[in-house]
C-alpha cells in the first residue's frame, strides 16, 4: 500500500502495510488495517480498576479498498479512491470523518474483554435516543453492561447479523483464529459525514461523553494537532515517527489508577513493566519530558523490594526481575547527567530529593548483596532477567549474567554522582566494592577475547553489547573492539539485526515461533537490543563498526516506516529475514531508535 509519513517540515513515501495504530493516552488505542488480522485490532478502551482491554468495535470501512494511508501522527487518512477516511482518537471517544465519499460505511461489533473467547451469550441492543445511537451490549448470566455512543447521524441500518472472522496473525502466532463478530450498523453517506464512538460503563455518563465529545470536535483535534507539533523532531521523519510513536505509549491513568507512565507496548502489553519503562526513559529525556521522567523514576525508587530490587510489573507478574533495579539507577544518573550538562539539576531536583535518592540507592545496594550476591557477583534466579522465557529447553539464564553485573556498576556510577554533588565524599565503601566486582566480572567472564554470557556459560548472546552500554569502564576499549568483533562473528544478520541466541547454538531458531516462545530469545532479533548494540559500536568504535551501525539504523528504521504498524516500532524480528513481529508498537524499540538516531546525528 501507499504510504504517507507527514511532518511540519517534511514527507516521505514509500510502500508498507496498510495497518495504522492511533493511542487515546487513556490506555486504549485504534488499531485497524484494509483486513482486520488479531483479535486485538479493533478499537479498545482500557478497564483501569482491572487492568484489561475491552474491545468495543472490531472495524470501521467502507465499500472500496483502501490505496493509501497518510500518516499525520495524530491522526491517519486512510483513501479509497476519491474516498477519505481521517481517525483520530481523544480520551474515552474515537472520532471518525468521511470525506468524497457516497456509500455506505459498516461498523463490525464485537464487544468483550480482549482475553474473553466466549462467543455464545453475547447480546447487543441497539436503539435511538436523544439524537444518538446507542448500542448496549451484555453477556448472559452478567450483570454489567456497555455501552457505545454514536452520533453524527439520523438514521442509520440495522444489519444484525453475525459473521465469522479469520484473523491471520493470530494464526501465524499460534493463538485462536477464527471468531465471531457483531456486524451491526451501515450509515449511509453522501460526499461528506461524521461519526464520533464513545464508549462508557454506564450509559447517562457515556451519553453526557458523547454529548461533549461531539460539541469539542474542532478542540480535540486541535490539540492534537498542536501537541503533535510541540513534539522534538530532529528535522527528520525517523526521528518524529520514532517521537510520537513512544509518546503515544505515554498513558494516564486518572481514576482507579492514579498514574502516569509509559506502556511497554500495544496491542498486548498494556501494563507498565519497570523493565521496559525505565530502558524506554532516556527517549523521554530527548523529548525534554524531564518532570515526567523524574516523576517515573522517583515511583519506581520509592517501591524498591525488601531485597533490594523492583517488582517486575503493574499489575504484578509472577516473575522476578533481576535487572530493572539496574536500569532504574542507571536512568537516574543518565538524567543527572543530563540536566547537569544543561544547568537544569537544581531546577529539577531540590537537596532533600537528591538525599532521598542516595539513601534509597544505598539501600538497595545493600539489599542486593544481603539476598542475591554469592562468590562476589549478582546472581539471579531462573527467567529473571529480559531473556525471561525458557522455550521448551530450560533455557532460563540462571545465575551470574553479564549484563546485570554491567548495570550493577552502573548503579555505582549514580552513586558516585550523589556523593559528588551533595558533597559527601568519594564513596570511598563503594569504590572498593566497584573494583571488587569489576574484578570478579572480568575474572568470571572475560577470556580470549570473549565476553561471556553467564558465569560458567560462554554462549553468545547480545548482552554484552548492554553491558558496554551500562558499563563500558569494564573492559579496556581494545578488548572491547575484540569483544564485538568476536560477537558480531556468531550474532549478526545481514539484514541489520543480532540474533538473540548465537547462530551455530543448537537452541538458535531462525524463525519467529510466536507463542511458543522456541524462537523468542533463541533466534529472534530484539529492535531495542539491535539499537543499543549500535549505540555502544558507535561509542567505541564509529569507524570500524560504521557498516554494523549504518546496518542496523536502516532496518530500525525500515520497521517503523514501512515494515509494520504505520510509524511504530516493533517488538522483534525472525532471524533469518527482517520482519516486524511480536508486538507491534514496543516502547523501548522506538526509545532506542530516538536513542541511535540522535547520537548519530549529534557526531556528524
Amino acid at each position: 500500500m501507499d504510504i504517507v509519513h507527514r511532518t511540519r517540515t517534511q514527507e516521505q513515501s514509500g510502500q508498507g502495510k496498510g495497518l495504522f495504530l492511533l493511542s487515546n493516552k487513556r490506555g486504549g488505542y485504534c488499531l485497524l488495517g484494509d483486513n482486520q488480522f488479531s483479535h486485538f485490532s479493533g478499537v479498545c478502551f482500557l478497564l483501569p480498576d482491572e487492568w484489561t482491554m475491552f474491545k468495543a468495535i472490531d472495524d470501521i470501512r467502507l465499500d472500496a479498498a483502501p490505496t493509501r494511508l497518510v500518516n499525520n501522527f495524530y491522526a491517519v487518512v486512510r483513501e479509497s479512491g476519491e474516498a477519505q477516511e481521517e481517525f483520530f482518537m481523544f480520551d474515552k471517544t474515537l472520532y471518525y470523518e468521511v470525506r468524497g465519499y457516497h456509500g455506505g460505511i459498516t461498523v463490525d461489533l464485537d464487544m468483550r474483554r480482549v482475553y474473553d473467547d466466549a462467543d455464545q451469550g453475547r447480546v447487543y441492543k441497539i436503539y435511538w435516543e436523544d439524537g444518538c445511537v446507542v448500542v448496549e451490549y451484555a453477556r448472559q448470566g452478567y450483570e454489567e453492561v456497555f455501552y457505545l455512543v454514536v452520533r453524527g447521524e439520523d438514521s442509520f441500518t440495522l444489519l444484525n447479523s453475525w459473521e465469522p472472522r479469520r484473523y491471520a496473525y493470530d494464526k501465524r502466532r499460534g493463538s485462536r483464529a477464527e471468531r465471531w463478530v457483531y456486524r451491526a450498523l451501515q450509515f449511509d453517506c453522501s460526499g461528506e459525514q461524521r461519526l464520533s464512538f464513545t464508549f462508557g460503563r454506564r450509559k447517562e455518563r457515556a451519553m453526557r461523553a458523547a454529548a461533549a465529545a461531539w460539541h469539542d470536535w474542532e478542540l480535540a483535534k486541535s490539540r492534537l494537532g498542536r501537541y503533535a507539533q510541540s513534539l522534538p523532531t530532529d528535522d527528520a521523519v525517523a526521528y518524529s515517527a520514532a517521537m510520537f510513536s513512544l509518546e503515544s505509549l505515554v498513558v494516564s491513568l486518572n481514576q482507579e489508577v492514579d498514574r502516569t507512565g509509559v506502556y511497554a507496548g500495544l496491542p498486548w502489553f498494556f501494563h507498565f513493566w519497570s523493565r521496559d519503562e525505565l530502558v524506554s526513559l532516556q527517549g523521554l529525556v530527548l523529548a525534554e519530558k524531564y518532570s515526567l521522567v523524574k516523576d517515573i523514576l522517583m515511583r519506581y525508587a520509592g517501591s524498591l523490594q525488601d531485597d533490594g530490587r523492583l517488582p517486575n510489573r503493574l499489575p504484578p507478574a509472577g516473575l522476578g526481575s533481576a535487572d530493572a533495579v539496574g536500569w532504574l539507577w542507571k536512568r537516574f544518573h543518565d538524567l543527572f547527567v543530563h540536566l547537569e550538562s544543561e544547568n537544569l539539576l537544581w531546577e529539577y531536583f531540590s537537596y532533600e530529593e537528591l538525599s532521598w535518592v542516595l539513601e534509597r540507592l544505598e539501600r538497595s545496594l545493600r539489599s542486593l548483596r544481603e539476598h542475591h550476591f554469592q562468590d562476589g557477583l549478582v546472581v539471579n534466579g531462573p527467567q529473571e532477567t529480559w531473556m525471561d522465557t525458557h522455550g521448551g529447553v530450560g533455557d532460563v539464564r540462571a545465575g551470574a549474567r553479564v549484563e546485570v553485573q554491567a548495570l550493577t556498576l552502573a548503579s555505582l556510577r549514580a552513586l558516585f554522582f550523589l556523593c559528588r554533588v551533595l558533597k559527601r565524599g568519594n564513596g570511598k565503601e563503594y569504590r572498593a566494592f566497584e573494583k571488587s566486582l569489576v574484578r570478579r566480572t572480568r575474572e568470571s567472564f572475560f577470556e580470549d577475547g570473549y565476553l561471556c554470557d553467564g558465569a560458567g556459560d560462554a554462549t553468545q548472546r547480545p548482552n554484552v553489547f548492554l553491558a558496554y552500554y551500562a558499563y563500558p569502564g569494564l573492559l579496556s576499549k581494545q578488548e572491547w573492539v575484540s569483544v564485538f568483533d568476536k560477537a558480531l562473528e556468531r550474532l549478526w544478520l545481514e539484514w541489520g539485526g543480532l540474533a538473540s541466541l548465537a547462530k551455530d547454538h543448537p537452541w538458535f531458531a531462525d524463525e519467529y515461533a510466536a507463542q511458543e516462545d522456541r524462537s523468542y530469545h533463541r533466534g529472534d532479533s530484539w529492535y531495542w537490543v539491535n539499537n543499543i548494540a549500535a549505540l555502544a559500536m558507535h561509542r567505541l568504535g564509529p569507524v570500524h563498526f560504521r557498516y554494523h551501525i549504518d546496518a542496523v539504523r536502516d532496518a530500525s528504521i525500515h520497521d517503523l516506516l514501512w515494515g509494520g504498524v504505520l510509524g511504530h516500532c516493533a517488538e522483534v524480528s525472525s532471524a533469518r529475514r527482517q520482519g516486524s513481529q511480536g508486538c507491534l508498537s514496543q516502547a523501548w524499540s522506538a526509545a532506542t531508535l530516538l536513542e541511535l538516531l540522535h547520537e548519530l546525528r549529534q557526531s556528524g
